[in-house]
Order: structure tokens, then sequence, then C-alpha cells
């Protein structure tokens, strides 16, 4: 069968459901070695075809199996806004959301499965899966009522299921071992369900499990973090604060590798955090003001960038960012001041005229920038960033080609760029190109769940080509991810009009005319 799967895809590599196919042979092949394999067959499958609920699901249980709830969440996203009427999507969806701790919609979600599955020996076990997670949620949420509830209804449905079992199996022994006659069946099947009331021994437990899951979350972040899998990292970590507020450096392993993630803001409310219990930790006030710094904050950048005016010349992005942030505060003397210490420690470096080009970018000299940019692969022609900015002010210019060719440029050189893939899917937008935007988007999210920009430019496409559904999905993360954007807010209040959420529609509009007013000059790229 994959033989002939694989011939047919050397035949037509767009043919429907081929990739999808040999991702379930892979699947059902039973060893975990081939999950990664099955997992890159749903992904071929979701970028020919981006429409098909089944690849958009599995792919989701893909992710749910290897503890990657973000993703897991956003392909169960996409393929319940496709079936709202199937329960399994509804149940995954439930048993990810109550690991990553969204416990409101996970408690929403496997109300709904329950609700929607039918009776079937399948059915058995999930409805009693889902009231046992409900029971561990409602404990959590402080219902010790519904929880208890929910812990019974789990232990019926687990004893239903366990004679159904034992009678399956007397009915299969009886008719082919006739010798052992009407011997009911050994087996018999249970699941473990919390008690329904709290119990001092079982707190002493679960503080003992909590903290070993807690310490193991943490091995788990240092590990991805040392591969650079930073996406991953922040996941980990972010479980450790949730099990564990008190765990020792849990936010500033949480900023860092946010930051390295480029998610800025949940960088900045992390290292926000560190700096509430200690207002002397110089590590976390740099990270916090460049994670400030980029995400274009730099009013608030200046207060933590400042007082590191003994930065030496050891720290070139830290000066740079300094130096942008008195420019724009109009204290000129201090800018210049900065970016001569800046010079003078890095005058033959291609690094510090990329970050020069970067400062008169920021500060609009676009002329002083260009020089800069061009000076620094002058020096290295692969200088990390150069031909970004480069597309960035040719972005600024109007001058999609020129752009379009930086862009191209600089993943030429890094093709794991993923801000330099964005903007190139954002000049291919402009130029009317949808479909190649939206595999360079998906390419995007797939690499960075956590892009909030990249959720919006997708979410704004498939709006405007009457994808609402989809549209709405990845808007709404956008806004999750970064509320700080009044147009994401707009293209999420216009989306929900077109399907007549009213109040929702309301809601948005307002929170983006709020933004708006208080941050004026904000553009949608």
């Amino acid at each position: 069968g994959d033989r002939e799967l694989r011939r047919a895809l050397e035949l037509d590599p767009k043919i429907h459901f081929a990739h999808f196919l040999l991702g379930m042979s892979a699947l059902q092949q039973g060893e975990s070695a081939r999950v990664d394999e099955a997992q890159g067959e749903f992904e071929a499958e979701i970028r020919e075809h981006p429409e098909e609920f089944a690849p958009l699901y599995f792919l989701g249980v893909v992710f749910e199996s290897k503890r990657k709830w973000e993703r897991a969440k956003y392909y169960l996203d996409q393929a319940a806004r496709m079936e709202p009427d199937d329960a399994d999507v509804h149940f995954h969806l439930g048993e990810v959301e109550s690991e990553s701790g969204d416990l409101a919609e996970a408690v929403k979600n496997l109300e709904k499965s329950i609700a929607l599955t039918t009776i079937s020996s399948h059915a058995h076990y999930q409805r009693g899966r889902a009231h046992y997670l409900l029971s561990r949620l409602y404990l959590k949420l402080g219902a010790a009522d519904k929880a208890g509830e929910e812990a019974n209804l789990a232990q019926k449905l687990s004893a239903e299921r366990a004679a159904g079992e034992r009678e399956k199996m007397s009915q299969l022994l009886r008719s082919s071992v006739k010798r052992i006659g009407e011997q009911p069946a050994l087996v018999t099947w249970a699941e473990l369900s919390p008690p329904p009331a709290a119990n001092p021994e079982m707190d002493t437990l679960e503080t003992l499990y909590t903290r070993v899951l807690a310490n193991s979350c943490n091995r788990l972040g240092l590990i991805a973090a040392q591969k650079k899998q930073f996406d991953a990292a922040v996941h980990e970590f972010a479980s450790v604060a949730e099990l564990q507020p008190d765990f020792p450096k849990v936010d500033s392993n949480l900023g860092l590798a946010a930051f390295r993630a480029q998610r800025l803001p949940e960088a900045i409310a992390a290292f926000q955090r560190v700096l509430a219990r200690d207002p002397t930790d110089a590590s976390s006030r740099q990270l916090l003001g460049l994670a400030q710094f980029e995400h274009g904050d730099f009013a608030e950048a200046l207060p933590s960038l400042e007082g590191l005016q003994t930065a030496g010349p050891a720290e070139p992005e830290l000066l740079l960012a300094l130096g942008t942030c008195l420019a724009r505060a109009g204290r000129s003397a201090e800018a210049k001041n900065v970016f001569s210490k800046l010079a003078e420690a890095h005058s033959n470096l291609p690094e510090l005229h990329l970050f020069l080009g970067q400062a008169a970018y920021a500060e609009g000299r676009t002329s002083e920038a260009v020089a800069e940019l061009h000076q620094a692969l002058a020096l290295d022609r692969r200088a990390s960033r150069a031909h970004l900015y480069l597309g960035l002010i040719a972005l600024d210019a109007g001058q999609l080609q020129t752009a379009q060719t930086e862009f191209e440029a600089e993943l030429h050189s890094y093709p794991d760029d993923q801000k330099a893939r964005y903007h190139l899917a954002y000049v291919l937008l402009q130029e009317q190109k949808r479909a190649e935007a939206i595999r360079l988007l998906q390419q995007v999210l797939q690499a960075n769940p956590g892009y909030a920009e990249a959720h919006y430019s997708l979410g704004k496409v498939f709006a405007e080509e009457g994808r609402l559904g989809r549209g709405i999905v990845e808007l709404e993360t956008a806004v999750r991810l970064d509320p700080s954007k009044a147009y994401s807010h707009y293209q999420l209040g216009r989306a929900y009009l077109k399907v007549g959420k009213i109040q929702e529609a309301q809601r948005e509009l307002e929170r983006a005319r709020e933004l708006k007013d208080r941050r004026p000059g904000t553009t949608d790229k």
C-alpha cells in the first residue's frame, strides 16, 4: 500500500489524500519511531489541501501524543471549526486544554464531547475518561460537589465497561474453546478516579507528585533550550510555573526561552514577575529592556535600560537598544554619547554597522541605515539580518520587488529566520500571491506557533477569502498571544460581524479603538 501511494505521488505530487494515508499507515505500524514520519505526512497533506478535516485532526492528535500542547490545540481547533459536531475532536481538545492549563475551555470541550458521544465500546471508555478529567478540573476550579459527581459517573462507566468486557470475553471463550464452558473471563478493567472529597493523605501525595512533575518539566525545558528548541522550552517552563509557582528561577528560564523564541509578550511578563520579587536582578532587567525594545515598547524599555549605562563594549545590543530609546525620547545628546561608545568599541566589526543600521532605521534615518547595512554586508556577506532590515526599509518605501529580493536573500543565508519568512509572506500578500503567502505563513507557525503576527496575517487573508471559521481561529489566537495590537482586535471584530456574533464584534472593535487612541500611528504590517 505504501509503495503504491508513493508511486501515485511521483506521478502527481498534489494528489489528494496520498500523504494522509501514508501518515495513517505509519501510525498503524504501532511503532513510536514512526510517529515523526506520520507527522511529516500529515503536514505535507495540509500544505497541499489545508481544508481537509482528517489530516488536521490526526496531526493534532500526534502533537498531543508528543505533549506539544500549543501545536496540538492549534490543529484540533481548526478541525473543530470544520466539524463542530465531532465528539472525538472535542474530547482531544479537552485533554490538551486540561494539560496546558486552559481549565474553562477544557471543561467546555469535555462536556460537549460527552453530549455528542454515541453509545459504543469506544464511547464507554471515552465518556468515562471525559468524566474523570472533568472531576480533576472541577477540583482545580474549587467545585468539589461537581468534582464528586463527575468522579462517580467515571466510576459507574468504568464498572459498566468492565462488565461488558467480561461478557465479551466469556462469549469468545465459549465459542472457541468449548471445554472451558461457561467459565467467566478472568480479566477485569478499571479506571482510576479521584476521591470525591479532600483527603490529607492524598494532599501529601499530590504535593509530592507535583514537585516530582515540576522537576521533570524543568529538566525537559533545560534540555529543549540546550537544543535551541525554544518553543518547547517555553511550554515546559510554563508547566513548571503552573505546577509549582515558587520553583527556583522558573520565571527567569521562562522569560529567556520566550525571548529566544521571539514570544515577546510572554518574555516581558515573565521578567516583570522576576523583578517584582527581586528588583536588583540586573540580568533580568537587561532582558526585560531588550524584550520591550524588540516589541516596539520604547518608552517602557527606557527605564529598564537606563540603569545599564555601565554596559561595556561586550554588550553592543544593549547599547543599541539604549541609544535608540534615548533618541526616541528626544534625549539626542545622551543617545549620541551611547552610539559613540558603541562605535569606539566595535569600529571594524560588521555587527557594529548592523547595529548602527538598525538604530538609524528605528529613528527614521533611512539613507544612513541603508549605508550601514550595506557596509555590514561588505564586511560579511552573510551578516545576520542585514538583508532583513534592507527588506523592511524597502517595504516601508513601497518597493515590493526589492523587499522580496532582500527577504529571499536573508532566507538563503538563514533558512530558519522566521521573521524574514513572515515578511516575505507579507510582501506576497500585497502582490496578491495568496497561495504562496499562506504556505509560508503556515511554515512560520509550524516552526513557531507563538508568532502572533503570522496568526494575524493568516487569519486576515482567510477572512478576506470567506473562510471565516479558520480566519476567526487564527485571529483569536493572534489576540490571545498579543492582545496589545489594535489591528488584530479590529480584524477579529470584523470577522465576528460577518458571522453574526454582534456582541463579540462590538467588544473587539471597542478594544481596537481603545488601543489605537492609546498608541496612535500603529499600522497593520
